[in-house]
């Protein structure tokens, strides 16, 4: 997205914010809200809805503002972090006072923020939000500026989900991330199966231990190195699906963090280890999320690879790995 979408999604806000601005009131300012990732892994999104909407600011200011009022912009970082959104939004609404906001980001973020926003009565407009129930809830003043994911993205697999209410709070869990948790398991199973209790996993384990004595036992190496690769494209093309199915988009970097911590999980779990490594992706995800919330969602990915440094000082085999022990 461009720095001219962006500014025409103001435009589009600034308008909205002037019909529902009182004629009565004159040169008076008008606060809107820049709601988006300004720190993250967004943040270069967040970075161009601030170019944008000060691009737009300026050209309505220099044109006489709105009903003689200047336009004055209040940026809101939410990290595309749901729990930081509405803390954004709250403040937005009930401490600066804003007439609109322009945001936000990630959907995820956007449709428990706009819930703040229609009790204030604050009209909000996304450029960047493509889950259908961003507009789909019946609130009168959100506004979207961008495709569906069932019109652009991947379609949603599986629709609805249970919610359980927790005191003044919810947990929401949508079919589809159980899906995607019933189906990782399954590759998990499948490929622990194959490792143990094949004839191919035998060879594989041979290979790993002694490349030189299995070839001896009449192993073909070379051919067992290509059935490796072989099986760990296909997780790893499992692994795509279900991270495009719960994204519902996907494009060619969607990968690279995720690797990385994809990595940082083995070596907590133990490296060697196929349990282990979906141990240690469940604590890290849990404990990144923990971090996340009770602390700061801007050094989550510092949080994440600070626990590798301490996991290969203090515990290199990982929770579930065996020391190796050297032969002499």
């Amino acid at each position: 997205m461009s720095q001219t979408f962006y500014r025409k999604g103001f435009l589009a806000l600034a308008v909205a914010t002037a019909l529902g601005v009182s004629s009565f009131v004159q040169a008076a300012d008008i606060k809107i809200g820049v709601a988006g990732p300004m720190t993250g892994a967004n943040a270069s999104f967040g970075e161009q809805y601030m170019k944008g909407a000060q691009a737009a600011a300026d050209e309505i200011n220099a044109h006489g503002g709105v009903n003689g009022g200047k336009i004055i912009l209040v940026p809101g970082d939410d990290a595309c972090e749901p729990k930081q959104a509405v803390a954004v939004a709250n403040k937005l609404a009930d401490q600066d006072k804003v007439a609109g906001v322009v945001g936000h980001f990630c959907s995820s973020s956007t449709i428990p923020a706009s819930e703040v926003y229609a009790d204030a009565g604050v009209i909000a407009i996304t450029p960047g939000s493509t889950n259908p129930q961003v507009t789909e809830r019946g609130l009168p003043a959100m506004f979207r500026m961008c495709g569906r994911d069932d019109q652009q993205g991947v379609p949603t697999l599986l629709s609805g989900g249970w919610r359980f209410d927790i005191g003044t709070g919810f947990v929401q869990i949508t079919y589809t991330k159980v899906f995607i948790l019933v189906a990782a398991f399954a590759g998990m199973a499948a490929l622990t199966y194959i490792i143990k209790y094949t004839k191919l996993g035998r060879m594989c384990r041979a290979t790993q231990q002694d490349r030189k004595m299995a070839s001896i036992l009449g192993i073909n190496t070379d051919r067992v190195i290509s059935y490796v690769f072989i099986i760990g494209a296909a997780m790893a093309a499992l692994a795509g699906v279900l991270i495009t199915v719960n994204y519902g988009t996907f494009d060619f970097y969607a990968g690279f963090i995720i690797g990385i911590k994809a990595f940082t999980a083995a070596v907590l779990g133990g490296i060697g280890s196929l349990p282990g490594a979906m141990l240690g992706g469940l604590i890290l995800g849990v404990a990144e999320s923990q971090f996340s919330g009770l602390i700061n969602s801007d050094y989550k990915d510092v949080f994440s690879f600070a626990l590798l440094v301490l996991i290969l000082i203090f515990r290199p085999q990982g929770l579930l790995g065996r020391p190796l022990v050297a032969k002499v």
